[in-house]
């Protein structure tokens, strides 16, 4: 896939996926306003645990699904039957363990709780299904379907019947169920299917996907040890009151993972269609994405420094000091993805483990300190930690077995960026803010038109901008 097509994927992402975790971004005036800290660090810290459940039960068999369907050696029609098989043992599952759970202990919500992580992850199946099948569009417009659904039903509930938090998981399983619905509308998902399909499954193919999708789904398990577990560590060490706090700072991460998430799934289509030989692509892609998205960092930090105090009730103040190394934290977290998916792509995703492993381990080994010396800070410095521990080995082993290596002079300058940037933020009057937020800017525009191919009738400029290869 040429670099214009990956970038014209990425503008079709960005409608999808990207644009639901903008959406939680542009009602945080609302949720900042009505919800207390205490009730959205409930809220925050729930979803947390049904998602390392979910991803236990699952095993992100979605990916494994639209994996699947790029072989050309397996049909759809297959690769769908046997996905949905393992997902409904998932769900028998997750509904068994929940059972138990809520008759143990009995928490606030549970059953909207479960709804939300069920709903999300069939909502997941659908759309990655979509893209296996290539409906890109459908997907992306899916996704927008999806946000306004759950845009429009927290205004209902929380201002119209003055409901309590319980709105935002009423809220999120309505748009992803309607998510679900047009997916099936548009591209018809499961009515392309039979009950002799499902009878077609072998036993061998399912014990194929699962084992494709177990090192996946350990992978998803760890990742949550970095991304979520710090929302725990912050409950136990902290208060709820706190991890309120802190989840409003880090939905300013939102807006790096829109850019980050979509990229991604561009990339996927890239990825998974390419072989062990084509080096250069694997390259020019790493130091490419790596750039966009330091810059993009950079850009983003003062953005944010300008809007804080317009979409942030008073009660949340303390959580403009979270959001910088939280978008540092989203930023490092989307460019490990990124770089997990060219392990995909070689069929190394056993190795993808140890990665992650690293980081999972790096950052619980200094979560506990780092709170303790830190205050919430402490959260996102160990997750910065595990997330540099983990690209690093990637490209260790990607340079020694695959001789796959990104620009280092250009990425280490790259990395600069977001590092100024945050130093302004936390030091900087407004008008600099604006100033290297304008500088940023217009060159990561140029970089993006550079890689589109607009300034190809421009040589001199072209020249400028153009990513080196080693």
């Amino acid at each position: 896939m040429r670099s214009s097509n990956f970038f014209r994927n990425v503008l079709i992402f960005l409608l999808g996926s990207g644009f639901s975790k903008m959406i939680s971004f542009l009602l945080l005036p609302l949720y900042t306003v009505v919800l207390p800290p205490e009730d959205m660090g409930y809220f925050d810290l729930s979803i947390t645990y049904v998602a390392i459940a979910c991803e236990v039960l699952f095993l992100d068999i979605w990916v494994v699904v639209m994996r699947f369907m790029y072989r050309e050696d397996v049909t759809h029609e297959k690769s769908l039957s046997a996905g949905i098989t393992l997902f409904g043992f998932s769900t028998i599952l997750l509904l068994a363990v929940s059972l138990i759970f809520y008759v143990a202990v009995g928490p606030k919500y549970f059953w909207l709780v479960i709804a939300y992580g069920w709903t999300q992850n069939m909502a997941n199946l659908f759309a990655y299904v979509a893209r296996g099948k290539g409906h890109n569009v459908d997907f992306a417009l899916s996704g927008l379907v999806c946000s306004a659904v759950l845009a429009i039903s927290n205004l209902i509930l929380l201002l119209g019947f003055s409901f309590d938090f319980s709105a935002l998981y009423i809220s999120a399983a309505l748009g992803f169920t309607v998510q679900c619905l047009f997916l099936e509308w548009r591209v018809g998902i499961l009515r392309e299917l039979s009950v002799a399909s499902f009878k077609a499954v072998q036993k061998k193919f399912l014990y194929s996907m699962l084992k494709f999708g177990i090192p996946i789904g350990l992978n998803a398990v760890t990742y949550w040890f970095i991304n979520s577990f710090n929302r725990v560590a912050i409950e136990r060490e902290l208060s709820l009151s706190e991890n309120g706090i802190f989840a409003i700072g880090v939905k300013f991460a939102s807006l790096v993972v829109f850019v980050t998430s979509a990229a991604n799934f561009a990339w996927q289509d890239v990825a998974f269609r390419q072989t062990s030989e084509d080096k250069s692509t694997f390259r020019r892609y790493s130091t490419g994405y790596f750039v966009v998205v330091m810059l993009g960092m950079a850009v983003l930090l003062p953005v944010v420094n300008l809007l804080f105090p317009l979409f942030v009730g008073e009660q949340y103040s303390a959580a403009k000091g979270i959001a910088p190394f939280a978008l540092i934290a989203a930023g490092l977290s989307g460019y490990s993805n990124f770089l997990v998916n060219i392990f995909y792509a070689l069929d190394k995703s056993k190795q993808t483990f140890w990665a992650i492993a690293i980081a999972c381990v790096t950052n619980l080994s200094l979560v506990f300190p780092a709170l303790r010396t830190f205050g919430l800070q402490g959260a996102n410095i160990s997750a910065i930690c595990g997330w540099v521990a983990a690209i690093a080995f990637m490209h260790l082993y990607l340079g020694a077995k695959f001789q796959i290596y990104p620009h280092v002079a250009m990425c280490s300058v790259a990395a600069v960026a977001p590092i100024a940037s945050c130093f302004v933020y936390f030091h900087g009057a407004p008008v600099w803010n604006i100033c290297l937020g304008a500088v940023l800017f217009f060159l990561l525009v140029g970089i993006l038109l550079n890689q589109l191919g607009v300034l190809r009738r421009f040589p001199g400029v072209e020249k400028l901008l153009k990513f080196r290869r080693r």
